[in-house]
């Protein structure tokens, strides 16, 4: 991919001249209030193209200052979010509960530990069912003792959390409540989604967190995460197993969020506003993509600039706190659409997806907010391929943000 960005810096975080992480794929310019300046470099090789900047007839800029990027990662968010987050008991959700601590919850905050309860006398299902399923009766004679069963469940269940999980919540100084949920259908991942997905709507949660066991977000994790990310009513950021590392779970990541979309710069701006108000944090930087299909560079540099001035309008007028003290980086994706991109493996892939994934990689992001593509046909057949990607193959925190997360 050929490439150039510009870089917006604004309030605090220009003051305190914060470098964002670098490789060699991007470069930055920087836009300071009303002065703008360009830099350009080339990606691997790859022979320079012009940017948006200098189309404009922009200055050169000066070299950024190196700044402190652990001290703006430890900067607080908002205060007053709420968070479920999925208990399965297993040693690796315990270290994406560490590294949620490090890096996405603050003081403030309210963490729900959600851990879903189902009586093994339920007949399995290897199909996602869910409350559409038939559900589960016990025989007469059987239901009397339903009551007793499922208090010795969960008092065994709310003493694992106070023993494993509430404490790494209270090191932190961070409220948090239990959720022990009743499974009343038959067990399924589908089934145990659902039960958590819906009490996270009816506590008005930000985001559902669901730590995923296969090699990208939702690769051999089953439909747990899948039937999250497709039908709660509340975004469901996904841990990959990059968070369960116990070398690093507890550090804090790259003070950077990708916030990305394609064909939509509507659908982009919810992505970017939901970001700034529910993961960014003071001076992290905020790297803004948006997959176009341009048949010229004169598109790609006129298609850059039309991102630039939407996305400074959308910094300017937006209702988050952090909003003037972020760094934000502009940059049009040109990468093939082609629909099965989806099913390739990510090695020397191209398209769109495929340079998320690794952008998100080597920047080693806090998390990475995807935007709908979007409804029609047409859309899902060029841009579905995009989401299909970086679900299967992303290695970093994701979240994909759908109309029904934004109240459209």
């Amino acid at each position: 991919m050929q490439a150039s960005a510009i870089r917006q810096s604004t309030g605090a975080a220009a003051q305190r001249g914060a470098a964002a992480p670098r490789t060699r794929a991007w470069a930055p310019a920087v836009i300071t209030g009303r002065r703008r300046r360009q830099a350009s470099s080339s990606r691997r090789g790859a022979a320079a193209v012009p940017s948006a900047s200098a189309a404009e007839g922009l200055p050169p800029s000066e070299p950024l200052a190196g700044g402190a990027a652990t001290a703006a990662a430890a900067a607080a968010a908002p205060p007053g979010r709420k968070f479920v987050f999925a208990v399965d008991g297993k040693p690796e959700c315990e270290e994406s509960l560490r590294w949620a601590v490090a890096n996405i919850f603050s003081k403030g905050d309210t963490v729900y530990l959600a851990h879903c309860l189902s009586d093994p006398r339920t007949p399995a299902t290897a199909v996602g069912s869910s409350s559409a399923a038939t559900q589960w009766s016990p025989a007469r004679d059987e239901q009397r003792y339903a009551k007793e069963f499922f208090l010795r469940m969960e008092h065994e269940g709310s003493a694992m959390l106070q023993d494993r999980y509430v404490p790494l919540l209270q090191l932190k100084g961070i409220k948090h409540e239990e959720l022990l949920l009743r499974l009343k259908v038959h067990r399924s991942a589908a089934g145990i989604a659902e039960a958590i997905c819906v009490k996270a709507a009816e506590l008005g949660a930000d985001a559902v967190l669901i730590a995923s066991h296969g090699a990208g977000v939702l690769a051999d994790f089953g439909s747990v995460a899948r039937w999250a990310s497709e039908n709660s009513k509340v975004p469901a950021l996904l841990l990959p197993p990059s968070t369960m590392d116990p070398a690093s779970a507890g550090l804090p990541s790259a003070p950077v969020v990708i916030v990305a979309g394609s064909d939509n710069l509507e659908a982009l701006h919810d992505a970017f506003e939901w970001a700034l108000q529910k993961m960014a944090k003071r001076g992290d930087d905020i790297y803004v993509l948006h997959a176009e299909q341009v048949a010229s560079e004169e598109d790609a540099v006129a298609a850059r600039k039309r991102l630039v001035q939407a996305v400074f309008s959308w910094q300017e007028g937006s209702q988050a706190a952090n909003a003037a003290s972020v760094n934000v980086i502009c940059d049009i994706i040109q990468g093939s659409s082609m629909p099965d991109e989806s099913m390739a493996e990510p090695e020397g892939e191209s398209g769109a997806g495929a340079q998320l994934c690794r952008m998100a990689a080597d920047l080693s992001v806090r998390s990475v907010v995807l935007s709908h593509h979007g409804a029609g046909m047409m859309r899902e057949l060029l841009w579905g391929h995009v989401t299909m990607h970086c679900t299967k193959f992303c290695t970093r925190p994701l979240v994909v943000l759908e109309p029904r997360h934004v109240g459209k």
